[in-house]
């Protein structure tokens, strides 16, 4: 059998990559750093995943892994000594710091397991991060270069896929089956053997494009929704005048898109138009809109295409609109956003918006979306 680790037991840990490996008969083993999840792993021996799929839902029993802490050296060099993949299921922040403690292990690896070939999977958001991390291994960890170069494949991935649960040591979690997960190619695993896994030659664009067609609406829901007192996406998404939002949000990022993209309409809606799953699953706002900060920065999912709108002539006031109700989310238990407010009563709203969205102050983007805000305000 074939060996995964993956780095981050959480939702998308579990409920994704656990779910995805587990169907294919692969021998798991979760590393984190958070001792509660290891521990609910641990006693439960088993975790459950309620799959929703196009037509039907299934219950999917996930046993038979092995879980360890990150700091656990002995066990976690073991995982990592005969893995033929690893997954990085974690926040972009955390990625340095979790190949920081995998050092040893890898270090570990090329001494007792050279030839084995290994598959290093990234599985964020974020994109445009694949050379940063190579630096980072190679230059800041000193992993050996001729090794690397002859035997890793460090790859990002499109996760079209979401897994939910209430909280990030649950063991009940629910995910959404309806399109592959996109991995940079070429891969050191036979991703053919996968239903949802699925080869890409062109990661970087079609990650831009899913961040501006797929997370901008849902980041609009959540602020918006957040504004209008609802606890989940699911009954915000219902509203009608955020559902109204929402589309229009992605029908001024198709045009942007088209615009400025090397993508025709037609592959561009097959890719954004994605079928529905058979049910819901809980999804709450305050997940969602986590992290403000780094959701209207300059390249990400909603300043980012709503300033190729502007560039190509294209009007976005949903976009605009929804980047103002990021400004105005105020949720207690989000450091982002306590930040982004501390910084509009120290510096007025339209100097916080030009450090938050990463623009400057005399952008025409700027006047509009501070005209959005003092509406909602």
């Amino acid at each position: 059998m074939k060996n995964v680790v993956i780095v981050g037991a959480g939702k998308e840990g579990k409920g994704t990559f656990g779910d995805i490996f587990y169907e294919n008969k692969w021998n798991i083993t979760f590393i984190d750093k958070d001792e509660n999840v290891i521990n609910s792993l641990n006693e439960k021996n088993s975790y459950i995943v309620e799959a929703l799929y196009e037509n039907y839902n299934e219950k999917h029993i996930i046993d038979h892994y092995h879980a360890y802490l990150i700091d656990d050296y002995t066990n976690s060099y073991e995982s990592i000594l005969n893995a033929d993949v690893i997954v990085l299921a974690l926040y972009p922040e955390d990625i340095k710091e979790a190949l920081s403690k995998l050092k040893f292990s890898l270090q570990k690896r090329i001494k007792s397991n050279y030839e084995q070939k290994l598959t290093i999977l990234c599985g964020t958001n974020k994109n445009h991060m694949m050379s940063k991390l190579e630096n980072f291994l190679l230059d800041d960890l000193k992993i050996e270069k001729e090794w690397y170069c002859s035997n890793v494949a460090l790859r990002d991935m499109i996760i079209r896929r979401s897994s939910n649960s209430d909280a990030k040591d649950a063991v009940q979690l629910t995910t959404k089956i309806v399109q592959t997960l996109l991995i940079q190619s070429p891969v050191y695993f036979d991703v053919s053997k996968f239903k949802w896994f699925e080869l890409n030659n062109n990661l970087e664009m079609m990650k831009d494009i899913k961040l501006f067609t797929y997370n901008s609406p849902h980041a609009a829901c959540a602020y918006v929704g957040y504004k209008y007192g609802y606890q989940t996406i699911e009954e915000a998404s219902k509203n009608k005048d955020i559902k109204a939002i929402m589309e229009a949000c992605v029908l001024e990022a198709k045009k942007g898109i088209l615009s400025s993209f090397e993508i025709t309409a037609e592959e561009l809606d097959d890719f954004v138009d994605a079928p529905k799953p058979n049910g819901e699953e809980r999804e709450y706002i305050t997940r969602v809109a986590l992290d403000p900060i780094r959701k209207l920065s300059r390249n990400d999912r909603l300043t980012g295409i709503a300033m190729i709108c502007m560039e190509n002539n294209i009007e976005c006031p949903n976009l605009i609109k929804a980047i103002a109700y990021g400004m105005s989310y105020d949720c207690k238990e989000d450091i982002s956003a306590k930040k982004i407010q501390n910084l509009i009563l120290e510096k007025g709203i339209k100097k916080a918006i030009s450090d938050v969205i990463g623009v400057d102050e005399m952008h025409p983007i700027i006047k509009k979306i501070q005209n959005e805000y003092l509406k909602i305000r």
